[in-house]
C-alpha cells in the first residue's frame, strides 16, 4: 500500500471482466503482509479483458477502493495501490427521557469529490464490499465512531429506530419530510474532511416524540393487499404521510405528537375500491383518529371491497 505506511491485514482482491461483457467478478484474493504487500499468483490473462485491483482494509484505516491495473500474460506486473488514509466522524447521542440510545443508528450522507472517487468506471456492477460506510451503531454509551471516509462533505442523520422520536441531522435541527415520507438533512451545512482528518461534532439529543398509526390492509377473505395508506391531518389538502403495505402491514411514522388525522387506502390492483378509514367512501364520512403524546396507535384495520 502506498500511504507511506505498511497496511498488514488488508484483503485484495482481483476483479475481472469479460470484454464487451458487464458482468465481473473475483478470480484471485489474498490478504497484505506485514510490510503491506501482495501477491496475486497464477491468474489466466486475456489482455482483451478488464482487470481491477480492489482493496479492503476491515479496520478501515484506509479508504476502501479499486483501481484499474493492466496484467501481461506470462510476467509479473507491479501494481502499488495507491489509498488515502480514512477520516473518521465520532459523536454521541442520547434520548431527553435518559433511556439508553440502544435503538439509534448514524445514517451517513456522503459527497466526495471525482479525483477522490475510489470506484472509477465500475459503476455497472456493485463493489464485493462497502467501499464508503453508509451507516454507523451507536454504542450503548451513546458514543459512535465512523471511519474509513474518503476526502469530502457528509452529512449525518440520527434515526431512532423505534420512531418514538424524530430523527435529527447533525446540527440539531428536525430532520425534513416532503409528501412522500422521503428524510434527508439537506439543508443542514456538510461536515468537510480532509484525507486523514478526524472530527468530533457536538452531543446531540433526540427530544420531540412522534406518533405512529398502524394498521392493516385486506381484502374480504383476509388476504394481505398492497396498497399506498396516506395519512391527513384532519382538513388537509395534502398527505402528512404516506405509506407503503408491506405483507399488508402500514405504518405511519414520524407523524406530530398529537394531532387529529384520516386515512386513505388506495389499493394498487384495480380490482379493489379505495376506502378511508373505517369503510368509508367519502372523506367526510371517515373515522377520526387522534393521537396524544406521541402514542402509538395501533389495529387501524381496512378492509377492501372489490370493485
Amino acid at each position: 500500500m502506498s500511504d507511506e505506511q505498511a497496511r498488514p491485514g488488508v484483503e485484495v482482491l482481483l476483479w475481472h471482466n469479460v470484454y464487451d461483457i458487464d458482468s465481473w467478478e473475483v478470480v484471485a484474493r489474498t490478504t497484505t503482509s506485514a510490510t503491506g504487500a501482495y501477491t496475486l499468483a497464477n491468474v489466466p490473462v486475456d489482455t482483451m479483458d478488464n482487470y481491477r485491483v480492489l482493496w479492503n482494509d476491515p479496520e478501515r484505516r484506509i479508504v476502501n477502493g479499486g483501481q484499474r491495473v493492466v496484467p501481461v500474460p506470462g510476467k509479473t506486473v507491479t501494481s502499488t495501490v495507491d489509498a488515502q488514509p480514512g477520516s473518521t466522524i465520532s459523536g454521541q447521542v442520547r434520548y431527553v427521557n435518559g433511556a439508553l440510545p440502544t435503538h439509534a443508528q448514524v445514517v451517513i450522507d456522503a459527497d466526495v469529490a471525482p479525483q477522490d472517487d475510489t470506484t472509477p468506471g465500475v459503476d455497472e456492477q456493485p463493489f464485493p464490499f462497502e467501499v464508503i460506510p453508509r451507516s454507523a451503531e451507536v454504542e450503548s454509551d451513546g458514543s459512535f465512531r465512523i471511519t474509513g471516509l474518503p476526502r469530502g462533505k457528509y452529512r449525518l442523520t440520527y434515526t431512532d429506530s423505534t420512531h418514538y422520536f424524530f430523527d435529527i441531522c447533525h446540527d440539531g435541527r428536525r430532520v425534513r419530510r416532503d409528501d412522500r415520507g422521503f428524510l434527508g438533512c439537506s439543508l443542514t451545512t456538510p461536515l468537510a474532511l480532509g484525507i486523514g482528518m478526524s472530527r468530533t461534532v457536538p452531543q446531540r439529543t433526540f427530544m420531540d416524540r412522534s406518533a405512529q398509526i398502524i394498521g392493516l390492509v385486506t381484502d374480504e377473505s383476509g388476504r394481505p393487499l398492497d396498497a399506498d395508506v396516506e395519512v391527513f391531518s384532519k382538513g388537509a389538502t395534502k398527505p402528512t404521510s404516506i405509506a407503503v403495505t408491506k405483507n399488508g402491514v402500514w405504518r405511519a411514522i414520524d407523524l406530530p405528537p398529537a394531532g387529529d388525522w384520516q386515512v386513505r387506502v388506495e389499493p394498487w390492483s384495480s380490482r379493489f375500491q379505495p376506502l378511508w378509514f373505517r369503510d368509508a367512501v367519502l372523506r367526510r364520512a371517515a373515522e377520526i383518529v387522534t393521537t396524544t403524546n406521541g402514542e402509538k396507535i395501533i389495529r387501524r384495520n381496512v378492509i377492501l371491497p372489490r370493485s
